[in-house]
C-alpha cells in the first residue's frame, strides 16, 4: 500500500507563516518496480488421450526462480521418473535447476533426465520411441532469451545430427491413406510471447495425431521457460 506524508503548518499569532515545505515523494513500492528476470523448468509432462486410456503427466521435478510463476516449485529438484511398465509413456530419473543472478539480472532454467519411452504408437502400427538422455536450457539475455536442447540415443525415429530449431519428424500411419501417427519437434522453441518475451524450449515435443485420428494430445520432454526482466 502506498505511503502518503502529509505535513500541517501551525501559525502563531501576529507572526508571518513561513511556505510550507512540500513533502518528499513516497518512495516507490514492490508493486511498481519491474518485474525481474524469470525462469522455470520441467523434466517433462503432458497431457494425451491414447485409446480408452487419458494419459496425464503432471510436470515432473518443476523448478522456479523466484517461486512466483504459475508453475510454482524449488530453485532446483529431481525426480524418480514414471514407470512406463504397464503404461503407454515412461519417464527415467531427471533433475532441473533455475537460477537468478540478481547481480546481473540473468535467469537461467536447465532441465534433464533419460530413459523417456513411448509405446502409445505401436496399437498403430507405429515404432516405440526412446531417448537415453535429454536436456534443455534457457537464459535471459537482456531483452531476449539464447536456448540450447540435446537428445542422446534416440530409437524409433530418425533425428539428425545437429537439431536445428522446430526440426519436425512425422511419423507416418500404417498405409499411405493412414493419417499421420504423430508429429515429434526436437528443439522446438516458442516465439516469443508479445506480452512478456518470454521463450519455452523444450528437448522433444510430442503430438499425437496432429491431422486428426483415434488419439490426441501432446507430451513435453525437457521443458524450460525463460522471461527477461520487465523494462522500466
Amino acid at each position: 500500500m502506498p505511503l502518503f506524508l502529509a505535513s500541517t503548518l501551525f501559525c502563531a499569532p501576529a507572526v508571518a507563516a513561513a511556505d510550507p515545505v512540500a513533502a518528499p515523494p513516497a518512495p516507490p513500492t514492490a508493486a511498481s518496480a519491474p518485474a525481474p528476470a524469470r525462469a522455470q523448468a520441467s523434466v517433462g509432462g503432458g497431457t494425451a488421450t491414447l485409446g480408452a486410456e487419458a494419459v496425464e503427466v503432471e510436470p515432473l521435478a518443476p523448478c522456479t526462480s523466484d517461486g512466483a510463476s504459475t508453475a510454482g516449485g524449488p530453485p532446483s529438484a529431481t525426480t524418480g521418473g514414471t514407470a512406463a511398465d504397464g503404461g503407454p509413456v515412461g519417464f527415467g530419473p531427471g533433475k532441473t535447476t533455475c537460477t537468478p543472478d540478481p547481480g546481473t539480472g540473468v535467469a537461467k532454467a536447465f532441465a534433464s533426465g533419460r530413459d523417456f519411452r513411448i509405446d502409445a504408437l505401436r496399437a498403430h502400427g507405429g515404432p516405440t520411441i526412446t531417448v537415453r538422455r535429454f536436456t534443455a536450457g534457457c537464459a535471459t539475455t537482456g531483452r531476449s532469451v539464447s536456448s540450447a536442447a540435446t537428445l542422446a540415443g534416440v530409437d524409433g525415429v530418425s533425428t539428425p545430427w545437429f537439431f536445428p530449431v522446430n526440426h519436425t519428424i512425422t511419423v507416418p500411419g500404417a498405409t499411405d491413406a493412414d493419417p499421420p501417427l504423430a508429429a515429434i519437434t526436437v528443439n522446438a522453441v516458442s516465439a516469443p510471447d508479445p506480452e512478456d518475451r518470454s521463450v519455452t524450449v523444450s528437448a522433444l515435443k510430442i503430438r499425437f495425431f496432429p491431422e486428426g485420428g483415434p488419439e490426441s494430445g501432446t507430451l513435453l520432454v525437457g521443458t524450460v521457460t525463460c522471461t527477461p526482466a520487465a523494462q522500466g
